[in-house]
């Protein structure tokens, strides 16, 4: 049952996971302790990262409260005055912008207020998100000129296709930076 809905999850949501591209698990949005009615309604489950389990070094490299992130950060936590629902919000990302220097993610101005108490929630803005995005940045020009040429397009569209760690945040950068890929 649960890789069906991972499965399913996913093909619906699209090239654009909930909160992040990397090893994830079924979250409930609104948590099932509080709101056991909600525990299978469709609605309130969407993708989220493993925070922590996603690579267990990052336990030695960053303070634990670096470490926790998505999900595992929200735990029984909820306000939904407070909170974005990825799963609701078709425009999802329009609230959240990246800094391109240090790769955090903030709030675009967009319902400020909400965007940020939902990036404290999940606190998508920490060192070791910011590390891995700069990472994911670093190996994606490893991988490709930074003069595009036709045929590098083609093997940059074809590599974002496969939704590669931090694919949004490298669709972001590629679209903001002076690369200006609309990708």
């Amino acid at each position: 049952r649960r890789v069906y809905l991972d499965i399913e999850h996913k093909d619906e949501q699209g090239k654009t996971l909930s909160f992040t591209q990397s090893n994830c698990h079924i979250e409930h949005i609104m948590p099932k302790d509080s709101y056991p009615q909600l525990t299978f309604e469709y609605k309130n489950l969407t993708l989220s990262c493993n925070g922590d389990l996603c690579d267990s070094k990052q336990k030695e490299e960053f303070k634990p409260t670096d470490v926790h992130s998505c999900g595992h950060k929200k735990g029984k936590t909820f306000q939904q005055e407070h909170f974005l629902n990825p799963v609701e919000l078709q425009d999802i990302a329009d609230f959240f912008v990246y800094d391109l220097t240090d790769c955090a993610n903030k709030s675009s101005g967009k319902d400020h207020i909400r965007a940020q108490k939902t990036i404290e929630l999940l606190n998508l803005d920490n060192p070791r998100l910011n590390n891995e995005r700069s990472k994911a940045r670093i190996e994606f020009m490893k991988n490709f000129a930074l003069d595009v040429k036709n045929k590098e397009l083609r093997r940059i569209k074809a590599y974002m296709k496969t939704s590669p760690a931090f694919v949004s945040f490298l669709r972001y950068w590629l679209m903001s930076s002076n690369k200006g890929l609309d990708i």
